[in-house]
């Protein structure tokens, strides 16, 4: 997401190819990918852009901020849509873009129907008897597997730990994470597993999944593991609340308070019965509003709107 000296050369590259293949639409994913079309490109009304939440809100410096605010409000005329992945996003998106003309449109994402994998082995084994919370994520601060860390020291510390943990990734954090387990004395209740292949075997054999992150627009890992009838942990930040119901589907809690995360962990740990039926209700929820073909189809129509109107 960051600026980088690759990126003119980038923007270049893209509009050769653009002229070599006469694309009739060009969707641009994430706002560094989306100023790049949106700046490179001719023809805006075909460019498409899905910004995965604003750099302007995950971003804590005020002067980047405001940096990368006026970036997003320049490139709204050379925007044909500003395509948002749930109402939050689009809320931000009318607010500090201004005179958006009609172009912000919703279409929440969505993910396949969940399939019949065999639970991972290595999570079984350490599992055991126990219920297995677990992360199944790209190890960056953005999803701050540190406050998962903290909130189980925490509960471990009480004695109140009457569960496992498995973080599943891999990343820039992955040796951090690896050191921290050892510093806060979490080695037989906590475990690091190397991510390999695709999410089905590691969901299949949790129990609640827990996304404890600072920033988000509307993250698939949630929408996955509802796919899955799993109850969801989660923070309380983007569009998060738009698909985990608190107290239905899972339970949110403020990003950045490990107590808090703590106390949500040992809801769920305490109360099989909770268990089954918040992941009931969001396996219902994701029938109903998170399948992969909706959001498809929304995405082909309004490709067809724009290239119809060039």
């Amino acid at each position: 997401r960051e600026p980088g000296p690759g990126d003119l050369r980038a923007a270049r590259a893209r509009r050769k190819l653009d002229r070599e293949r006469r694309y009739s639409i060009v969707h641009g994913h994430s706002s560094k990918a989306g100023a790049l079309v949106r700046g490179a490109l001719r023809h805006p009304r075909r460019l498409v852009y899905t910004p995965h939440c604003f750099a302007f809100a995950a971003t804590s410096g005020a002067a980047r901020r405001r940096a990368y605010t006026a970036i997003e409000q320049a490139l709204v005329p050379r925007s044909g849509a500003i395509l948002a992945v749930c109402e939050w996003e689009a809320e931000l998106a009318r607010r500090h873009l201004r005179s958006t003309g009609g172009r912000v449109r919703v279409v929440y994402n969505g993910v396949p129907e969940c399939k019949p994998d065999d639970p991972d082995p290595e999570l079984l084994a350490f599992r055991g008897d126990e219920p297995l919370l677990g992360l199944v994520t790209v190890l960056r601060p953005q999803k701050d597997p540190m406050l998962a860390l903290r909130a189980a020291a925490w509960l471990a510390e009480k004695g109140e730990l009457s569960g496992r943990l498995a973080i599943v990734g891999n990343g820039e954090l992955r040796e951090q994470v690896q050191r921290e387990i050892v510093r806060l004395d979490l080695t037989e209740r906590v475990r690091w597993f190397a991510f390999e292949g695709g999410v089905g075997p590691y969901l299949r054999a949790l129990d609640v999944l827990v996304l404890p992150s600072a920033w988000e627009a509307l993250p698939l890992a949630v929408l996955e593991a509802m796919s899955y009838g799993l109850p969801v942990v989660a923070t309380r930040v983007g569009g998060v609340p738009e698909a985990v119901d608190d107290g239905v589907t899972g339970r949110l809690v403020a990003p950045g308070d490990a107590q808090a995360l703590a106390g949500a962990l040992a809801e769920v740990l305490g109360d099989p019965d909770v268990r089954r039926r918040w992941g009931a209700a969001g396996r219902s929820a994701f029938e109903e509003r998170f399948r992969v073909d909706p959001m498809i189809d929304a995405v082909a129509e309004l490709y067809t709107q724009l290239g119809a109107g060039r």
